[in-house]
C-alpha cells in the first residue's frame, strides 16, 4: 500500500492519468501537473465554429487494452462514451490512383487484397494467423509484466515460441515473404510508422498491429478522443 505518500504526475495525458488513477486507487496522494489549459496531453481537443478536432490520435486500435484499464476499476467505457467501429477503417492514397478504402469486414477485405494481387487471399489469412498469435502472446501476456527483472521472459512457453514471435528478422523482409504487389505492402507496413520506425530496423513481431488494425478493426470514440481522457 502507497498510504502517505504524496506523488506527482507531469503530464495529464493518457499514460500520466493511467498512472495516476492506479496509485490513487493503492491509497497514495496524486497530484497531477498539466502545462496546458485542459487535460489530455496529444489527446487533446480544439474547438471552432462548433466543430471539434483531435489535436493527435485519431484511430482507436486495441479496444481490449483500453477495456482492461477500465476493469481494474470496476467500470466499462460503455459508461461514458461510445465506440463506433469504422467502415472503412481508413484509406490509402497513392499518387494519382483510386485509393485503397480499408474494408471493416474480413470477407470483403479478403476480396480487396484478391482484387489487388491475385492469390494473396490465403497469404492475408497466413500472415494474419501468425499475428494473431504474436498479439495474444505480446500485447494480452508480455505487456503487463512489470518488467522488474529479465526473469520474466526466461518462460517456458517464451523460450519455445521466440521464433514464433519473430523478433529477430525484420518487418521489411517479413511483408514480403507474403506479397509483392506495392499496394499491399504499403498497406501492411504502414502500421510501423505509428513506431516511429522504419520497416527494415523494426522486428516482424509488430505484425501484431496488422492483426490489430485490420482483423479486429479501427474504432473512433464519438465526440472525439478527448472524450476517452475524460472518462479516465
Amino acid at each position: 500500500m502507497l498510504n502517505k505518500n504524496k506523488i506527482a504526475i507531469i503530464g495529464s495525458g493518457v499514460a500520466g492519468i493511467a498512472t495516476a488513477a492506479h496509485l490513487a486507487r493503492s491509497g497514495a496522494e496524486v497530484h497531477v501537473f498539466e502545462k496546458n489549459n485542459q487535460i489530455g496531453g496529444r489527446a487533446r481537443k480544439f474547438e471552432a465554429n462548433g466543430f471539434t478536432f483531435d489535436m493527435g490520435p485519431s484511430w482507436y486500435w486495441m479496444p481490449d487494452v483500453i477495456d482492461r484499464f477500465f476493469d481494474h476499476f470496476g467500470k466499462k467505457t460503455t459508461n461514458y462514451f461510445e465506440l463506433v467501429k469504422l467502415d472503412p477503417g481508413f484509406q490509402m492514397i497513392f499518387n494519382e490512383s483510386e485509393p485503397v478504402a480499408v474494408p471493416a469486414s474480413w470477407r470483403e477485405l479478403e476480396e480487396m487484397f484478391e482484387s489487388i494481387e491475385p492469390g494473396s487471399k490465403k497469404y492475408l489469412n497466413k500472415f494474419m494467423e501468425e499475428a494473431e498469435f504474436k498479439y495474444n502472446v505480446g500485447v494480452k501476456d508480455l505487456v503487463y509484466q512489470p518488467g522488474l527483472s529479465i526473469k520474466e521472459l526466461i518462460r517456458p512457453d517464451l523460450i519455445t515460441s521466440v521464433f514464433k514471435l519473430q523478433v529477430f528478422s525484420s518487418f521489411h523482409s517479413h511483408v514480403r515473404k507474403f506479397f509483392s504487389n506495392p499496394k499491399l505492402i504499403a498497406l501492411m507496413e504502414f502500421p510501423v510508422l505509428f513506431l516511429g520506425a522504419m520497416p527494415k530496423q523494426t522486428p516482424a513481431l509488430y505484425s501484431l498491429m496488422n492483426y490489430t488494425g485490420l482483423k479486429v478493426g479501427t474504432f473512433y470514440p464519438m465526440g472525439g478522443f478527448n472524450e476517452l481522457v475524460k472518462a479516465m
